[in-house]
């Protein structure tokens, strides 16, 4: 005969930002994907907000977090998507998680910068090259000042679209293909 036991070991939350960086940025008139990591258990309660106050959804902001692979699982990632990017929506912005065994909260910049046109001659921007490959509307917000590879992840209709947003990536000019350096 054996026996198991199960044991669920709590903790308090621990966040992570994006890849880190506490300052997010994208062009004016782009969607803007920010992610908060959150490790923690029991579930956490996740707030988003701005200058001290929560977000509330809208037609333009979303908040969504993912539900947990297994119960045992401690990792949520909660995304927020600012879309059609205003200078109203620059500021400092927190995420801020809490359960049972006690709370984190981290700050984050978002910057928006005004929008430029996609070039071949030097600057790009990827959501220009990203409308110029004729990406769905539906795979856009991949598309900013850089390919989100995050919100692929939530988003198995846009694989086929992959080598698209890897072109607009790259910087390749695809009436000449050739290719041009990656500032960002």
């Amino acid at each position: 005969m054996q026996a198991q036991r199960k044991i669920l070991i709590a903790h308090r939350p621990s966040i992570t930002i994006g890849n880190g960086d506490a300052a997010q940025r994208a062009f004016e008139g782009t969607d803007l994907n920010v992610f908060c990591r959150v490790d923690a258990s029991p579930v956490p309660t996740v707030t988003i907000g701005k200058n001290g106050e929560g977000l509330v959804t809208s037609d333009r902001i979303d908040i969504f977090m993912n539900p947990p692979a297994s119960k045992e699982d401690s990792h949520f990632i909660v995304r927020l998507t600012i879309r059609s990017l205003k200078p109203s929506d620059a500021g400092m912005y927190f995420c801020r998680a809490n359960n049972s065994m006690g709370t984190d909260y981290k700050d984050f910049r978002i910057s928006v910068n005004a929008r430029k046109p996609y070039t071949t001659t030097g600057g790009r921007n990827t959501e220009s090259c990203c409308h110029a490959q004729n990406v769905t509307s539906t795979c856009i917000g991949a598309c900013s000042l850089a390919i989100d590879l995050d919100f692929l992840l939530y988003r198995p209709e846009c694989y086929s679209e992959f080598h698209k947003l890897m072109l607009c990536a790259a910087g390749t000019d695809t009436e000449k293909n050739t290719m041009f350096p990656t500032i960002i």
